[in-house]
């Protein structure tokens, strides 16, 4: 059987990269929620410190601890898809992982400009550059198979 290994591309490596930093920064919500806490009150509210009293600020930290966990589960199953089947080249493991970002961005996105948080729709867009960059590459390598 002659089966293709993509894993010297440079996008199969960006996709990887894209993984790994999404999974830390999930887990730095976690493990480490006062930078977290700082990045987003500095992009929400323009200021570093929390502009919430001391019990809502807990349960703000609480709350992104259990989003930053559900980021890292995503980044590993993204993972799983990436390891094998995608770097094989099979196309309905790329749509399968494009459609969780997309799904992801949208989502999200729709959601933080509703709410009236735009800013982190913005932010959104360097994760959304993140995975775009490589996956374009896969599109077009797994497309000419």
């Amino acid at each position: 059987m002659n089966t293709v290994d993509f894993s010297k591309t440079w996008w199969w490596r960006g996709l990887v990269f894209a993984i790994a930093f999404t999974v830390l920064f999930g887990l730095a919500m976690v493990y480490l929620p006062a930078p977290t806490q700082w990045y987003f009150n500095s992009l929400i509210f323009a200021r570093a410190d929390s502009p919430f009293d001391a019990e809502s600020t807990r349960y703000i930290v609480f709350a992104f601890g259990i989003i930053g966990a559900v980021i890292a589960g995503w980044g590993v199953a993204l993972f799983g898809l990436v390891w094998v089947p995608i770097r094989r080249g099979e196309r309905w493991a790329l749509t399968a992982f494009t459609a969780s970002v997309v799904l992801w961005f949208t989502v999200d996105s729709v959601f933080s400009i509703t709410s009236g948080y735009w800013q982190n729709a913005v932010s959104n867009l360097a994760f959304l550059v993140l995975f775009a960059v490589p996956l374009v590459g896969a599109y077009r390598a797994i497309g000419q198979r």
